[in-house]
């Protein structure tokens, strides 16, 4: 599978507020890709299993009572900036790379992990929503 940024009719996943469009690798060659976007990984769950796109954002969450803002400086040094803080979990927030690039966010999360007082470092993965029977 390849995670494109483009929205196409033949889609095998399709998040549009990301602007990500999953499909088969076999399509590639049909899918026009435009120098503005890109092309990325997608992850299966398990063979045949569900599909997930990361989309650069990171998750960092650092020990109470520390807060987000006030490891801006160190998240900087570590190649990260801080997208949003979340407004429930002020110990928590969505970073990413510096340099906007989706391997560089998935590359450099074990210096996020090094950072003093991080619990809990996770990539923002999209996938299906679940339906419950």
């Amino acid at each position: 599978m390849a995670c494109l940024a483009v929205d196409r009719a033949d889609a095998t996943l399709h998040f549009p507020t990301e602007n990500i469009a999953v499909h088969p690798a076999a399509n590639r060659a049909r899918v026009k890709v435009e120098r503005t976007q890109s092309v990325g990984p997608v992850y299966e769950s398990s063979p045949g299993g569900s599909l997930a796109v990361p989309t650069g954002s990171v998750l960092v969450r650092f020990a109470k009572p520390a807060k987000v803002e006030d490891k801006a400086a160190q998240l900087k040094a570590a190649g990260y900036g801080i997208e949003q803080v979340l407004s429930y979990a002020p110990n928590a927030g969505w970073v990413k790379a510096l340099d906007g690039a989706l391997a560089t966010s998935l590359k450099g999360m074990a210096k996020l992990a090094a950072i003093p007082g991080v619990e809990e470092v996770a990539p923002q993965m999209l996938s299906r929503a679940a339906r419950k029977k």
